[in-house]
C-alpha cells in the first residue's frame, strides 16, 4: 500500500518534470528563432532593405 503510494507520487513527479521540460525546450527554441529573426531584421535595416517602422 505504502509502496504503491510512493511509486504513484514518483511517477507524477516525473510526468510533471517531463511536461515542464518540454515547455522549457519549446520556449528555448522559440527564443532562439526570435533572436535569429531579430538579427536578420536588424541586418536588413542596416543594409537599407527595410524601413525602421
Amino acid at each position: 500500500m505504502i509502496y504503491d503510494l510512493i511509486s504513484y507520487i514518483i511517477q507524477n513527479i516525473f510526468e510533471i518534470a517531463r511536461k515542464r521540460g518540454r515547455k522549457l525546450a519549446k520556449t528555448a527554441i522559440l527564443m532562439k528563432i526570435d533572436k535569429i529573426i531579430e538579427k536578420k531584421r536588424n541586418l536588413m535595416i542596416s543594409l537599407g532593405h527595410i524601413d525602421q517602422n
